[in-house]
């Protein structure tokens, strides 16, 4: 599809910021492949080419911040706008370790691991943060809520926080103590 930025002002006119714009929704926990606007409506990330790009709000500055880095979904933004979590496909173990064609072909260290990245848009840096599987919602501008594993009856949010790479299951167990899993939703 296209990406177009239509102002709130409505005498001005639609900018058409990009004509080659990924879009269709994306798998659970995995985020969108649709456009999605920063909550301070600065910029909007967007998937084109398999890759995360973001655009500015006035339509002028777009870049490519994943070129080496396969994107199949855009979880969410940060409250803050910085921080931006994302899905890749990543490469599978073969053409990650070299096995198959050649077996004497050495790992290359530039392959992007399946998962979850975490990308820092005012220092332009993505990081690959594997332990997040199932990205809940923010609570903060630094911790999100995730879903440890959505295959089992027994499913357990954790708070991380994207700074530090610290987990904490105690803030959820001490705010829904008397809660099981049914009753409630974030």
């Amino acid at each position: 599809g296209k990406l177009t930025l239509i102002p709130i002002d409505s005498q001005e006119k639609a900018i058409l910021v990009d004509s080659s714009v990924s879009g269709s929704g994306g798998a659970i926990y995995q985020g969108e492949t649709d456009a999605i606007p920063s909550p301070d409506l600065g910029k909007v990330a967007y998937i084109k080419n398999s890759h995360l790009w973001l655009a500015s709000s006035d339509g002028k500055e777009k870049v490519q911040i994943t070129p080496e880095i396969p994107v199949n979904g855009i979880s969410s933004w940060s409250p803050d706008s910085r921080f931006l979590v994302l899905f890749s496909p990543g490469d599978n173990l073969s053409s990650m370790f070299g096995m198959g064609e050649e077996d004497s072909k050495k790992f290359d260290k530039r392959i992007a691991p399946k998962g979850v990245y975490l990308v820092d848009t005012q220092k332009g840096k993505v990081e690959w943060i594997s332990v997040i599987d199932n990205l809940v919602t923010w609570v903060s501008p630094t911790k999100i809520v995730t879903l440890a594993d959505v295959n089992t009856q027994n499913k357990a949010y954790v708070v991380f926080d994207v700074i530090d790479l610290v987990a904490d299951t105690k803030i959820l167990r001490a705010t829904f103590e008397n809660y099981f899993y049914p009753q409630f939703s974030i």
